[in-house]
């Protein structure tokens, strides 16, 4: 309500009077409503939010390993009652995942507003349980860099020994969790014509273009070194890349105090 009487009482001429006025002489304000306009929060993703417990104690399972997945989100600002938004589409090379694109804000059971899937079953005007959440876009595995990766170095050849397999948009890491690694994506050459690709890293790696060796390098210590390659001619479209990265093993034998201080960089432009 935006101003209301306190109280009001009905007067014998028939008109609605704000209750103590003298003679009924000055009308009620009775109930003025504004519409509240943040009446449904901004719709985000609650369930990415939870954390699920695990073991006797409920506690979480300690994760030696996680996978990059590269995800964005797509809010929906707050809005009135019956309001009925949309979600804008996913970004380029990105897909959804999970989410409502069509919402409608309707009465909540926590007596405040609450976002629901837009359909034959939404009831703006009266209480729901039924939920929405916002959508989660995620990259598409067709897209980006596919990257093996590998506990400890010396394991490139031996695929078996990878600890798995994810995809992330670029090469252009500045620490890992892993010693070694191995990327696999595409290169889009926008038109013919000479080309030069260099690489930053603390370690050495393998550079190949169609299964061409193009590059080799092993940076001194513990501060990045660049390289480039010569100028490739290369014709327009899609080119196949692969790299192997490790982190190198002379450098486990220095002063350094312990491997974990030493970065994982590995950078290709």
């Amino acid at each position: 309500p935006a101003a209301a009487a306190s109280a009001a009482r009905c007067s014998e001429s028939g008109e609605w009077c704000s209750e103590g006025a003298v003679g009924c002489q000055d009308p009620s304000d009775l109930w003025q409503c504004d519409t509240i306009e943040d009446y449904c929060p901004e719709l985000r993703i609650p369930s990415a939010d939870r954390v699920i417990a695990a073991g006797l104690r409920g506690e979480p399972e300690e994760q030696l390993h996680t996978a990059t997945t590269l995800t964005t989100f797509l809010p929906i600002p707050p809005a009135p009652l019956g309001a009925v938004r949309q979600a804008r589409p996913c970004p380029p090379k990105f897909r959804r995942v999970h989410g409502v694109e069509e919402v409608v804000c309707a009465h909540g059971t926590g007596g405040g507003g609450s976002w629901q899937p837009l359909g034959a079953n939404a009831t703006a005007r009266l209480v729901d349980a039924e939920a929405a959440e916002g959508v989660l876009c995620e990259l598409d595995g067709r897209f980006g860099v596919r990257r093996t990766y590998f506990s400890s170095v010396g394991q490139l050849h031996n695929a078996s020994q990878g600890l798995g397999q994810d995809v992330i948009p670029n090469i252009d890491q500045h620490m890992s969790d892993y010693d070694a690694a191995y990327f696999e994506t595409n290169l889009e050459i926008p038109q013919a014509g000479l080309y030069t690709l260099s690489v930053e890293v603390v370690g050495k790696f393998i550079l190949s273009l169609r299964e061409q060796l193009v590059l080799t390098g092993r940076s001194r210590g513990t501060s990045p070194e660049s390289f480039s390659s010569e100028a490739l001619q290369l014709e327009a479209g899609f080119v196949g890349v692969a790299l192997q990265y490790e982190l190198d093993p002379l450098l486990l034998g220095t002063d350094v105090a312990g491997t974990a201080l030493v970065p994982r960089l590995f950078r290709l432009f």
